[in-house]
C-alpha cells in the first residue's frame, strides 16, 4: 500500500436489472450482512442507492479494497 493511501484498490460496480428481481436485497445482505426486509415486504428503490464495503485481505496480506456498489432502480424510466 502506498504512503498515505487509505485503500489499495477501489472498486466501482453498478447493479442493474429487471424490477423485482433482488438487486437490492442481494446488496443490502453483501453489504450489511442483513436481509433489507425480513417480512417478505418489498420496498422499491426509487433512482439509486448506493452502498460501501471495505474488504480487508487475510492477516498475513494487508491488501484493502473498497467496493462502491450503486443500486440501480429496475423501472423502465431509469434506464
Amino acid at each position: 500500500m502506498a504512503a498515505g493511501a487509505a485503500y489499495d484498490y477501489v472498486l466501482r460496480v453498478i447493479v442493474i436489472g429487471d424490477s423485482g428481481t433482488g438487486k437490492s436485497s442481494l446488496v443490502r445482505f453483501f453489504t450489511d450482512r442483513k436481509a433489507i426486509n425480513p417480512k417478505g415486504q418489498h420496498r422499491p428503490t426509487i433512482g439509486a442507492d448506493y452502498f460501501i464495503r471495505v474488504i480487508k485481505g487475510s492477516p498475513d496480506c494487508e491488501t484493502k479494497v473498497r467496493l462502491e456498489i450503486w443500486d440501480t432502480a429496475g423501472q423502465e424510466r431509469y434506464r
